[in-house]
């Protein structure tokens, strides 16, 4: 004889069913969205940290390469400037050597009218028939001449051996003055890199044909329980009977 089934039971026990698969079923796809969501907000969140921290790094890096430019164009005026500085003091070695040089040439002239004047002082105070009178003369007079002639020679060389000591000075002084200068922009300034891609974490698995068979049989089973709450004994699902 067949199994006897409750007409009600039935009803409740399929509506049961019906509910408990339905609910179970918006339930996890409810807790499924619910974490999807929170997961794309925490790559949302992440992504705009970085590239806000990105944005800091760009500012930093476009302002100090802007103070470098700035420097450098300081160093080039300070260059002119110690260029020009070099240039006035050697054009004033040159004018002071080219003084000297004159000042000697005029007493190089003095020097000869006066050799002259005595050479003439002297034919006309000696005997002319007394040339040993006039050797002597002549060898004082001439011999004076020719010292000082030497010790202009020698003053020249002088002078023009220290103004081209002068003038090495001030141009070693320019080129040292100048890698001073450069040794401020010798080194490019450092640039922070910007930060990778941030991590992207993966969404949750989608709901897989297991579960939603796990879940159909937890509801079929609720069912069945809620039938049998409902049912007369006899009609009851799962219980045998004499």
């Amino acid at each position: 004889m067949g199994q006897k089934i409750d007409p009600f039971g039935l009803v409740m026990g399929l509506g049961s069913m019906g509910l408990n698969i339905f609910g179970g079923l918006s339930e996890r796809d409810r807790a499924y969205r619910d974490q999807k969501r929170a997961i794309r907000q925490q790559n949302q969140q992440a992504a705009m940290a970085r590239n806000f921290q990105n944005l800091q790094i760009r500012k930093q890096n476009q302002y100090a390469q802007q103070a470098f430019q700035v420097k450098k164009g300081i160093v080039a005026q300070q260059k002119a400037l110690n260029l020009e500085a070099a240039e006035r003091a050697y054009a004033g070695v040159q004018i002071n050597r080219d003084r000297q040089l004159t000042a000697m040439a005029f007493n190089r002239e003095d020097r000869t009218s006066q050799l002259l004047e005595a050479v003439g002082a002297n034919a006309a105070s000696i005997d002319p028939g007394n040339r040993s009178a006039q050797r002597a003369a002549a060898m004082r007079t001439y011999g004076r001449f020719g010292r000082q002639q030497v010790q202009d020679q020698m003053q020249v060389r002088d002078l023009n051996e220290s103004s081209r000591l002068q003038t090495s000075d001030i141009f070693g002084q320019l080129r040292a003055a100048n890698a001073q200068a450069d040794a401020q922009v010798a080194i490019a300034p450092y640039m922070q890199s910007e930060l990778p891609p941030a991590f992207q974490m993966a969404g949750p698995s989608g709901p897989t044909g297991l579960s939603t068979a796990l879940m159909i049989g937890q509801g079929f089973m609720g069912g069945i329980q809620t039938y049998n709450q409902f049912a007369p004994g006899d009609a009851q699902l799962g219980r045998k009977f004499p």
